[in-house]
């Protein structure tokens, strides 16, 4: 039986819906991104608001450098033009300064990731195209087209050496992060993915699928491509939303469409055991801290919630 605790912290600040949230690795900083065009830090334990960047852009994405020192967000930046400017903002921290930006040729990144190690970045844009972006010069590396349809989940193992992609209409693809070649493409989820994650060691690929009241999660042993799990997560109120895995591939948060009946579940991933469960939070994104003590919500219409979920979760 999932445990009803509420939220134990909200933070309000942003005035539009957001999109995307990551923990700082010192322990004390949340820094998330809104519609509203501005990137907020947070001291997340008191609550309070640390700094605020602000722009003519929107930002559909964020991503947080490995050491934490920059991160890169993706921007929807509003001009005179009948088609906004879409750019990739590099930015340290903590101070916000911009250090590069990097032009896109077509659409937004709906995704960014870090790689682990290194001072370079991947995009995945809305036409379904992977872009590769190093410090070092204001060129993309390389690019790829994987999908015509666009992705709507994006993550790298934690070595660095798996990339995993879903796209639109199914299935998931693993591509290589230093090259963008895909490596390989499962006939399964025939749905979109929503969630992309493997474990530590990267033996286990794991994707998420929503979209009706159930969660369906696949897993498969990466190394003889074979699916070795599938388990469906009952429990929904109404569609699912959005979903992430935690950083470990132990746990899975996912949301209600916030438009109907909302609320965040916390799932066990192995079991299929319903965690907790909290109502009424109208939830577009979701993210885990790395070591799974937290997990923070972010608003449809501004407010960020943090759940403190260590006695669930060790």
């Amino acid at each position: 039986m999932a445990q009803a605790e509420v939220h134990f912290r909200t933070l309000k600040g942003h005035r539009g819906e957001i999109r995307g949230i990551v923990f700082h690795p010192d322990e004390t900083t949340l820094i998330s991104c809104s519609y509203d065009q501005s990137i907020r830090f947070w001291e997340w334990e008191t609550g309070q608001p640390k700094e605020c960047l602000t722009g003519n852009h929107y930002v559909p994405a964020l991503a947080l450098s490995p050491d934490g020192t920059r991160f890169l967000a993706s921007e929807w930046v509003t001009t005179d033009e009948s088609r906004p400017l879409q750019t990739l903002g590099l930015f340290e921290f903590p101070s916000g300064k911009r250090l590069q930006t990097f032009t896109l040729e077509t659409f937004h990144a709906r995704q960014v990731v870090a790689l682990p190690n290194t001072t370079t970045w991947v995009a995945a844009t809305f036409d379904g195209m992977l872009w590769q972006w190093s410090e070092a010069n204001d060129l993309p590396v390389w690019k790829h087209g994987l999908n015509p349809g666009g992705f709507t989940a994006l993550a790298v193992s934690s070595d660095g050496t798996l990339g995993m992609a879903g796209i639109t209409v199914g299935p998931l693809v693993v591509w290589d992060p230093q090259t963008g070649t895909e490596l390989h493409r499962f006939t399964e989820p025939k749905k979109s993915v929503m969630a992309a994650g493997c474990t530590p060691d990267g033996s286990r690929i794991w994707a998420g699928v929503g979209g009706s009241k159930n969660v369906v999660v696949f897993g498969w042993d990466w190394k003889t491509r074979k699916k070795a799990f599938k388990k469906e997560l009952k429990g929904h109120a109404d569609q699912v939303w959005t979903m992430t895995f935690s950083p470990d591939g132990r746990f899975l948060a996912t949301a209600d469409n916030p438009l109907h009946d909302p609320g965040m579940y916390l799932w066990r991933v192995e079991t299929g055991e319903l965690l907790l469960h909290s109502t009424g939070i109208r939830l577009s994104s979701l993210a885990f801290s790395s070591d799974n003590r937290h997990l923070a919500g972010g608003s449809k219409y501004g407010d960020l919630y943090l759940w403190e979920i260590a006695p669930l979760t060790t």
